[in-house]
């Protein structure tokens, strides 16, 4: 027996993640990879995500936290921004942010994929940067 899914439920919206082009409380589900941590302003990210969730709604991200202190070099580097390296947070501050926007549940699980970006640093100046994509 051959199965076909129709799902119509789903939509995908192209918008600035803190400026997100929706109603409030119209989405059960927001997925986020990579996306979160280049943005400065990442209060107002998780405001907007838990903002457009219907009560009971999901945010799934990845790639996020810092689990130690970025290195000031490794943070003014445009080379570990454009890797998504530059603007992870500590994983407290992650969960606190996410907490004063609203969310109650917050489980942040470590997946064992670290990057390890900071050990790759060769010389002063100098990144060798990866992605665990």
């Amino acid at each position: 027996m051959r199965w076909r899914v129709v799902i119509r439920m789903w939509s995908f919206h192209l918008a600035l993640i803190d400026k997100i082009l929706l109603p409030t409380h119209r989405s059960i589900g927001v997925i986020s990879n990579c996306v979160i941590k280049p943005c400065p302003d990442k209060p107002a990210v998780f405001r907007e995500i838990a903002r457009i969730l219907k009560p009971g709604g999901r945010l799934g991200s990845k790639r996020h936290c810092a689990q130690g202190r970025v290195p000031p070099a490794v943070a003014q580097s445009l080379a570990a921004y454009v890797g998504c390296i530059a603007g992870a947070i500590h994983i407290d501050a992650y969960r606190q942010g996410l907490r004063a926007a609203g969310f109650e549940h917050v489980e942040i699980v470590d997946s064992g994929a670290d990057l390890n970006a900071y050990a790759k640093v060769e010389k002063p100046g100098r990144l060798l940067l990866s992605c665990d994509g």
